[in-house]
Parts: C-alpha cells; structure tokens; sequence
C-alpha cells in the first residue's frame, strides 16, 4: 500500500498503521489538518497441505483457507492467486492461477472461505514450489497486507508415460487393449 493516497485534486493523506486500525492524516488544499482512524478489514491465507508428490498427467488443485480477522468485513470480492515456482529461492514463476471468490467475507474470522485453484498439470518432472495469494489485486484495504501469502509448499513432480498394453492369452488372442501409467 502507497504512504500517500491522492483523495482529490491537491489533497493527500499520510497513512499510519496502529493495530487493527489505520490513522490518517489528511491536508487539503486549504491547509487543514483532518486526523482520524479507521478500523480495517485483515485477510490471512493457508494453503491447504496439498499432495506433495504430483505427476506430469494428472492436473492437481489447490485448496486454500481465507479468513478475515480484522474488525471489519470485506464489502467485496477479491481475486486470489496460486504462484508456482520451478526455484528453490521462488524467483522464477512460471504460472499464476487466478479466481475470483463468489462471497465478502465478514468481519472478525466469522466466515473463511476455502478457496480451490483452476486445475493445473505440471510441464515436466522435477520440484515445484507452491503459494497461495489472497487479495492478489489488492482491492481491500488491509490493516496488514504482507500476511496475505502461504508459506511456500514443495511439490514433487514425476513423469508418467501412458502406452498401450495389451493382454494377450496363452494362444496369442487378444484379450483387451488399454492403457497403463506407469
């Protein structure tokens, strides 16, 4: 969140955070003063442990939990984002899946709202880092927008073939045709 937010033409506002309330000061044009403070809305996320060994076939959904604890709800939806790193140090993401929850949340923890990805199949075997973003477009103003992230999840990719078998009996018939991973 910017320090200073532009509320109208030539007036801005300082904003300082204590506790679950924000207190601004805001000048205006005429060279007033105006101090005040609002209590404001606090999302936390969790990524749900996922399966931590995944196959290059088959897509995985995450599932995340958010909640609200500050003393305000949201008043809208938001988008929530799932990062995907190929990096231990998590600087190369190589996709971001976006929803949009259907629901605000109230205020004080009273709803969560369990939050699933679009699906996703891993490109290629190998080990994959996993967070989860509420808020990822900052559309709520937060008491503490930097508590809005899971803790990175470490995801073990295999690579799966999938070839035809077939069965075949004693004489050399065919018995069935179908496919196996493996």
């Amino acid at each position: 969140m910017n320090l200073f937010k532009k509320w109208a033409l030539g007036v801005f506002s300082l904003i300082i955070f204590i506790g679950a309330f924000v207190s601004f000061v805001k000048i205006t044009q005429a060279g007033d003063l105006i101090v005040g403070s609002a209590p404001l809305v606090d999302l936390t996320v969790a990524l749900a442990p996922p399966q931590t060994v995944a196959t290059t076939v088959t897509p995985m959904i995450f599932t995340t939990r958010i909640k609200n604890s500050g003393p305000v709800g949201t008043g809208v939806a938001f988008n929530n984002s799932w990062q995907i790193s190929d990096k231990a140090d998590y600087s190369n993401i190589i996709k971001t899946l976006t929803t949009n929850t259907s629901i605000p949340l109230d205020a004080n923890s009273t709803s969560v709202f369990d939050e699933r990805s679009p699906a996703y199949t891993f490109p290629s075997a190998g080990t994959y880092y996993v967070r989860a973003i509420a808020d990822s477009t900052n559309i709520v103003d937060e008491t503490d927008g930097t508590n809005n992230s899971s803790s990175w999840t470490t995801v073990n990719v295999v690579h799966l073939d999938t070839r035809k078998m077939i069965l075949l009996s004693t004489d050399g018939t065919i018995i069935n045709i179908f496919s196996k991973h493996f």
